[in-house]
């Protein structure tokens, strides 16, 4: 043990073979005896072969169990090495957590065809099965939970900013006497790495107006709205929307942003979020038409500028 089920039957009707002769002498008893003997022997013999088959489901489940922490915990060490940044200035980001998770997942795939060659016995389907509701949902919450920390840490101030330094300079030299708007908004998520889309506030910047205003904010990712739609939300009278352009690149992840030196680490576009729909919405109807007009104000600027 542990052995293929068929291979325990098998072992079992040789054994009711080998035993017919000493039934067979039962017969010289006469009819009654005879038959006792083989009531008996049936029972004794299917009790025995019951009995393995215990043993042997209970020998295969310890193999199987064994197989699957082996090849889940080289899983693990693997994803656990892609967990640690090979920078601390430059920190894991929501695309590298969909990269791993997605690692994860084809990983996973390897493993069960490498357990299928070497798990043995009847419980092969059923430790598995257990297996793939229990670690594997547990190991994807503790990578999901990662990835809505990194969502919130990377998310925690959004900008909604014109478009590049040259937009910048127009912006300043023609709205001198504007000041930029900035406050707290109810923001929608993108859904992170397992597509949750929870409503969380966010502090939103219309835009830099000097380089000290940039920098003091931290901006953690940025959105040009060059192109882009601002609606009104059907659902929600302090609700708008900002629709992205259907070509051209919209939101970036920030380096060094609009005011960086080395062009190779400026603005890393996000694929994931390129075609997204922001979904937003004020404290009050009065807040919301100060951003609604505005942005649609710095949009017609923008657009014409670039």
């Amino acid at each position: 043990f542990p052995c293929d089920e068929g291979d325990v039957k098998t072992l079992h009707v040789a054994g009711k073979a080998a035993a017919q002769p000493f039934l067979a002498k039962a017969g010289a008893l006469g009819d009654d005896l005879a038959a006792l003997a083989a009531r008996l022997f049936h029972e004794l013999s299917a009790a025995h072969v019951a009995k393995w088959m215990d043993e042997n489901d209970r020998a295969s489940s310890a193999q199987c169990l064994s197989v699957l922490q082996r090849l889940h915990t080289d899983i693990e060490h693997l994803i656990k090495a892609k967990l640690q940044p090979q920078d601390d200035n430059n920190p894991l980001r929501l695309v590298d957590f969909k990269a791993i998770l997605r690692a994860y997942q084809h990983s996973v795939q390897n493993m069960v065809v490498e357990y299928a060659s070497e798990a043995v016995g009847p419980q092969k389907m059923a430790a598995l099965s257990q297996f793939y509701s229990t670690v594997v949902p547990r190991f994807i919450e503790y990578l999901a939970h990662l990835g809505d920390q990194t969502m919130h840490r990377q998310t925690a101030l959004v900008e909604v900013e014109r478009t590049a330094e040259r937009v910048l300079e127009v912006s300043q030299a023609t709205q001198e006497d504007e000041r930029a708007l900035e406050g707290y908004l109810i923001k929608q998520g993108g859904g992170g790495v397992f597509g949750r889309k929870n409503w969380k506030q966010r502090n939103i910047l219309s835009y830099a107006k000097t380089k000290d205003d940039y920098e003091r904010g931290k901006i953690l990712k940025e959105f040009s709205i060059v192109g882009s739609v601002i609606k009104d939300s059907a659902d929600a009278g302090e609700g708008f929307e900002v629709w992205p352009p259907s070509t051209g690149q919209a939101v970036y992840d920030y380096k060094q942003g609009l005011f960086g030196s080395d062009p190779t680490l400026g603005r890393r576009k996000v694929d994931g979020d390129s075609e997204r729909i922001f979904y937003l919405r004020a404290s009050t109807m009065e807040v919301k038409e100060q951003w609604v007009e505005r942005l649609r104000r710095a949009v017609i600027l923008a657009t014409h500028a670039k």
